[in-house]
């Protein structure tokens, strides 16, 4: 449905995927339904792997395929979003 469940405000100097433990881990115990997690190229990393693992909540990225401007599938729903 793309409601916020969480929102967190940090320094402008904070990489987003170095406050997304502190959000997305508080959502994931709140909305135990909760099956995938779409984000942006930023999220990349083990994170991802460690969420499935422990809360079985897929983090699915964004992918960029070539070069200039191509419509990529799903980035609009991660802007949208304000996740990216």
């Amino acid at each position: 449905m793309g409601l916020v469940l969480k929102c967190h405000v940090s320094a402008a100097n904070q990489a987003d995927v170095k406050a997304a433990p502190w959000v997305l881990l508080w959502v994931v115990e709140q909305y135990e339904r909760l099956e995938k997690i779409l984000a942006d190229q930023g999220y990349r990393g083990n994170f991802g792997a460690d969420l499935e693992a422990i809360d079985g909540v897929v983090l699915e990225i964004a992918r960029h395929e070539g070069q200039g401007f191509i419509v990529e599938a799903k980035r609009w729903i991660v802007e949208r979003r304000g996740l990216g």
